[in-house]
């Protein structure tokens, strides 16, 4: 109920028409939208391994990987950096499902903006580093 309330709310409704709603920044959402949805999807695949074959790629078994025919997942779960993967194997809280979700999404939601859209370019095929 302050002059600064009520300057807040103007700048709120300035912003919404004049910023956020602007052509170049919708573009950029959206783009955005697409480079998260398309990081998730990829790391599904990490996700919703059986726990016998996740267990091959948490511990970087690559003979084992390579006879089930694990090496793309082994390749996409060594990109999530060793403190991310220490963590997981420390953690007991929730189920095992629960916690490899957790595992992938705190990883996505830390990357830069830059290295996110490079990371979904180099998995899609789109760019080779």
């Amino acid at each position: 109920n302050s002059e600064f309330g009520a300057l807040i709310k103007e700048i709120k409704v300035f912003t919404g028409i004049r910023i956020y709603s602007h052509e170049s920044a919708e573009m950029l959402e959206l783009a955005g939208r697409n480079v998260i949805a398309g990081l998730l999807g990829k790391f599904d695949e990490v996700n919703s391994l059986e726990m016998e074959d996740f267990e091959i790629i948490l511990n970087d078994d690559r003979k084992m990987a390579r006879k089930r025919n694990l090496d793309f997942q082994l390749r996409l779960f060594r990109r999530l950096p060793l403190s991310y993967r220490d963590k997981y194997k420390r953690s007991d809280i929730g189920t095992e499902n629960d916690r490899r979700s957790q595992l992938i999404v705190d990883f996505i939601s830390g990357m830069t903006d830059d290295y996110a859209l490079h990371l979904f370019q180099v998995l899609n095929g789109i760019k080779i580093k």
